[in-house]
Parts: C-alpha cells; sequence; structure tokens
C-alpha cells in the first residue's frame, strides 16, 4: 500500500485509505483507538509492505496504526518504504535502517523509458528526433521536468519543438504548458524548505557556479569574499562551516541538485 503524507498529514485521511485498503470499518472518532484497529488488523496479515511518500516531518508509525520493528516477529509486522525530499528527516529524525539516494535519470532512461513512452512514436521522425534530444539533454535527467514538457509538446509541430528548445536553453520555458505549475512550485517548495538562510546562500552559490568541478578551497574563498558567514573570527572555523553546509545542503537539497 502506498500513502501521500505531505507536508500537513491528516492523520485520519491517512488511516481511513489504509483501513479501506484492508476491507476494514473504523467507526472510531479518536485517533489512538483508530490506530490501535489498523494495528491489530495489520498484524493480521501475513506480509505487507507499506509506502509512505513525501514525507515532511518525522511521522510516528504507531500513531498512524503501523507495526514495525521486530525482525523477531516476521509475520504481522510491516515492511515500510519511505521517501523525502530532506535527507536529515529519514536518517536522523526517523532512524532509517537503510538509505538511498534516488539519482536523476540517464539520458538514456530519460528518452527511452520516459520521454518517448509519454510523446510516442512522433519522436522518431528525422525532421522532429534531432530537435527532440536536445530538449530531453535540457531536462537534466529530472523527472517532473521531462514528463511536463513531454506532455506539452505531445503532437506539436516541428516549430512548437524548436521555440520549447530555444526557451530550455534560456532557463525560461514560461510559455511550455503546466511548467510553471509542475516543474518551478516543485523546486520553490523544496528550496524554501532547506533549513537556513545559509544554506540557501550556500546553494545559490553553488548554482550560479554551474557544473563546474569546486573545490572546497574555492567554496571558501567565495563564501568569504561575498561575506555568506556571520561571526567567522577564523579561517579553520570558516572551512569547517563550508565542509558543514557541503553535508547539509546536498542531501536536503537532492531534487535541486546532484552534486557540488
Amino acid at each position: 500500500m502506498a500513502l501521500n503524507i505531505s507536508q500537513t498529514p491528516n492523520m485520519i485521511k491517512i488511516q481511513g485509505e489504509i483501513a479501506s485498503i484492508l476491507g476494514l470499518k473504523l467507526e472510531e472518532r479518536d485517533e489512538w483507538e483508530r490506530a490501535v484497529r489498523l494495528s491489530q488488523s495489520m498484524k493480521k496479515q501475513e506480509k505487507i509492505l507499506v509506502i509512505l511518500y513525501d514525507i515532511w516531518e518525522s511521522i510516528s508509525f504507531e500513531r498512524i496504526g503501523i507495526p514495525y520493528g521486530s525482525n523477531q516477529h516476521p509475520k504481522g509486522y510491516c515492511k515500510v518504504l519511505l521517501t523525502s525530499r530532506q535527507h536529515g528527516v529519514l536518517c536522523k529524525d526517523m532512524g532509517t535502517e537503510k538509505d538511498f539516494h534516488v539519482q536523476h535519470l540517464c539520458e538514456e532512461e530519460a528518452w527511452s523509458t520516459l520521454f518517448k513512452q509519454m510523446t510516442g512514436d512522433s519522436v522518431e521522425k528525422p525532421e522532429l528526433q534531432p530537435i527532440a534530444t536536445k530538449v530531453v539533454k535540457k531536462c537534466e535527467g529530472l523527472p517532473v521536468a521531462l514528463v511536463t514538457t513531454a506532455k506539452a509538446l505531445k503532437g506539436e509541430n516541428t516549430g512548437v519543438w524548436r521555440n520549447a528548445l530555444e526557451e530550455l536553453k534560456r532557463s525560461a520555458p514560461t510559455n511550455i504548458r503546466g511548467m510553471r505549475k509542475n516543474v518551478y512550485t516543485c523546486l520553490e517548495l523544496s528550496y524554501n524548505h532547506l533549513e537556513s538562510d545559509e544554506v540557501k546562500s550556500f546553494f545559490l552559490l553553488c548554482g550560479l557556479l554551474g557544473d563546474l568541478d569546486i573545490s572546497l578551497d574555492d567554496l571558501l574563498k567565495y563564501d568569504l569574499g561575498l561575506d555568506l558567514f556571520d561571526y567567522m573570527d577564523s579561517l579553520e572555523k570558516a572551512r569547517d562551516k563550508v565542509v558543514t553546509l557541503v553535508k547539509s545542503s546536498k542531501p536536503q537539497a537532492c531534487c535541486l541538485m546532484d552534486n557540488i
């Protein structure tokens, strides 16, 4: 079963979705009573995989009613898969046992597995394929950008494709249908949830430097030159700050950038 947690989790709604999947009727109104009923019902099942996605802050399995956490009692205890844009929420706040970072799609996956499947065979036409492959490259393997662009350009003529490519090159694809709502909003949401203004400033600096192979020493020079740090009275402390920001900004901004 897969459940969307979202920024503002509604426990009663989440519990109701689980009950519906289990074929269980929850008449209790109290959240904890419902959780007990769900837990008892799920413990009777042989095997259950629970996927909780779009988690923004730590949540309690017990509060929801998910029995989890015992290898000694395999029957009746769920396997739980969690997804979040913020790595610290999972590995630190929720104590996940195994973590893995979902990378962006490689060029072949982006083209064959996702983009071509959504746009259809028309992108294989000789006059369109060279443009389409460049469009895919400009989406940088980001699924939300690939899906939005593919939906917007499906069935369009070559002129529309060429215009979309030019807008992507200028990093201003405002005329591609759904781009602002689906892609920009997604990225803005992730950026706004970076943990501090310092992390945000550091991320923007890395974005301005683009795809360059940036060393820690170079980052230190830029940060000091732009006066991004407060109350730094030694070079050693400033360097430690850069190391900390690299470690904290990369997992939290993983949907925004792949590496620094």
